[in-house]
């Protein structure tokens, strides 16, 4: 009796050939933009998993790699190896994540090898992990007004060059021009997070629910992954309102600065991985954010 799936006898014989030991697709080159990450999280041990952000706050490379190791509950430990066989007098000590060895040297104290570790990992996962610059903090905003007719902004861009964040940025290998492979990025360290003033809203007493929502709500549905700011004009039961109906939306809500200088900041939530896909989007930079790609990885 011919079995009902005799039609299909020739199936497998259409399947891709497959290579003894080889997966058929494992080893087709990726020349999408997105190649870049997929090569990135294919590498054995931690460094598939490790994205370094860097912000105008938070560059030190002890701060940098413990937010980065803690997002996957990677533990960093310094091993001390015992004496230098060249040099009795010093000792030979590792940085490792979760037993992984990540830099290593000798040196004649342990707190000293710690910090040269800590820089030495950075510079070395540099060129194998995803670098992110956020060039300024949520609460650094211009002055925007965002009339409640209109979603257009009037951003002024203001130059932080010689703060603590271009520092950071000249230490990570920015000239003071276009950021970027040919420096065709953005030529000034930007203020970009838009500011909503509540003159937008017209005088009335109370800001109406209805008009905040669909602000974020058209925030949420766009590409920007940049913060959105309310002005000190709101009261602090308003910022409150604001804030409410933000983490309905599942979107970060903080307020900085005290008294009269008080202000909202909503953001995505976002994590690292997220911004990398997002960036290179955008082409690897945006008012805010700036990626830096592993080097070891780049035009391979």
């Amino acid at each position: 009796m011919n079995s009902r799936f005799d039609n299909h006898k020739h199936y497998n014989d259409r399947r891709p050939f497959k290579r003894k030991g080889r997966h058929p697709y494992k080893h087709r080159p990726d020349t999408t933009k997105y190649g870049i990450i997929h090569r990135v999280r294919t590498q054995t041990g931690v460094r598939s998993q490790i994205v370094l952000v860097y912000n105008p706050q938070l560059y030190e490379p002890i701060s940098v790699l413990n937010n980065a190791t803690q997002r996957f509950k990677g533990q960093i430990q310094i091993q001390n190896s015992g004496p230098d066989p060249n040099d009795k007098s010093r000792s030979c000590f590792s940085l490792n994540v979760n037993n992984e060895r990540i830099s290593h040297g000798s040196y004649l104290q342990e707190s000293t090898a710690k910090k040269h570790l800590y820089e030495l990992a950075i510079e070395n996962l540099r060129k194998t992990c995803f670098s992110i610059l956020r060039k300024t903090l949520p609460r650094d905003s211009p002055a925007v007004t965002l009339d409640s007719s209109t979603s257009d902004t009037n951003v002024q861009p203001q130059t932080a060059v010689g703060g603590i964040g271009a520092k950071m940025m000249l230490k990570m290998g920015w000239a003071g021009g276009g950021l970027g492979a040919q420096a065709q990025g953005i030529t000034d360290i930007v203020q970009p997070t838009q500011q909503i003033e509540r003159k937008g809203f017209g005088t009335h007493i109370t800001i109406p629910i209805d008009k905040i929502r669909e602000i974020l709500q058209g925030y949420v549905e766009s590409d920007n992954i940049n913060g959105i700011s309310f002005s000190p004009d709101f009261t602090k039961e308003e910022r409150s309102v604001i804030h409410s109906v933000a983490q309905k939306m599942n979107l970060k809500s903080t307020s900085y600065g005290t008294g009269a200088d008080r202000r909202l900041v909503i953001q995505k939530k976002l994590d690292p991985w997220q911004l990398v896909h997002k960036l290179l989007e955008v082409g690897g930079e945006n008012e805010q954010y700036q990626l830096v790609m592993p080097t070891e990885f780049v035009n391979k």
